[in-house]
């Protein structure tokens, strides 16, 4: 199975191949937006994509998922934390609203910078992804995985035309705080976990 994780500031694009699988989630959801005290563990489970749905392969992570999404309000570059993923989060939605290359850039961990420059050298690289984010009236979380040294969420930007996009972005804690991350786009097992994830949101739209 060959698959590829590309994230540039804040927007990932799954190419999957080979392997096409149906999932679904299971946990026991929390009454609010705000994130619980202690994580939970849920699952994913996978079935063929064909024939009978029996005998699914079950994936078990931990993490927590919010029964009410949890709307991500941007921030001002002067205002922007990275004590926690959420709060690095609101700086790269506002960074990407606002088409700050600096602020994209800054809103990576130091070691994916050098090659996330590169992507951003693209002809209107940063202006397609401030253009897509014009379009966007709501950004919101729904479900946060804990992974190895990483926290991964999952979020869904919502259209002016009312459509919406499910996707995720990986994070890292480092000495300035959290950033994003590419070092897991090529993680067999997180690809499989967040692909089934982000199937079980999509069927919702």
């Amino acid at each position: 199975m060959n698959a590829r994780n590309v994230l540039l500031s804040g927007i990932s694009a799954f190419v999957f191949a080979g392997v096409m699988v149906a999932a679904t989630v299971q946990a026991q959801p929390k009454t609010s937006s705000a994130a619980p005290a202690t994580p939970q563990q849920l699952e994913v489970k996978f079935h063929p994509a064909t024939g009978i749905k029996i005998n699914p392969v079950t994936v078990t992570y931990t993490g927590y998922r919010y029964e009410k999404p949890h709307v991500v309000h941007p921030v001002a570059r002067n205002k922007w934390s990275r004590a926690t993923p959420e709060d690095a989060y609101r700086g790269v939605v506002g960074a990407n609203m606002a088409g700050d290359a600096d602020w994209i850039l800054e809103g990576f961990a130091p070691g994916d910078r050098a090659a996330v420059k590169e992507m951003m050298k693209q002809p209107e690289a940063v202006e397609k992804v401030a253009r897509f984010y014009k379009s966007v009236t709501r950004v919101q979380l729904l479900e946060v995985i804990y992974y190895g040294e990483y926290v991964v969420a999952i979020y869904e930007n919502v259209r002016s035309n009312g459509s919406s996009r499910v996707t995720e972005f990986a994070m890292k804690k480092t000495k300035d705080g959290w950033g994003l991350t590419n070092e897991l786009e090529k993680d067999v097992f997180y690809t499989y976990i967040i692909e089934g994830v982000r199937k079980k949101y999509e069927k919702k739209n």
